[in-house]
């Protein structure tokens, strides 16, 4: 999304233990839960469009706002 959080996000991978899961949502990060230490260290969503949402005119104004994307990442 932008530099403050990709800083958030290199500050949390920093003090990630392996009993937590960073969340990261469409270049957000949510934060650190705690975690099974097999779970996986990461979980990221991007740019998803899903149910009443998914239509060209929401994809659009979400692009716009630079939360979607369109294609491969």
């Amino acid at each position: 999304q932008n530099w403050m959080q990709y800083r958030l996000i290199k500050k949390y991978l920093e003090i990630l233990t392996a009993d937590q899961t960073l969340v990261v949502q469409s270049g957000h990060p949510l934060g650190l839960f705690r975690s099974d230490p097999s779970a996986p260290r990461v979980i990221l969503t991007n740019g998803l469009m899903v149910g009443m949402f998914d239509n060209p005119k929401d994809f659009t104004r979400a692009a716009a706002l630079g939360v979607a994307n369109y294609g491969q990442m």
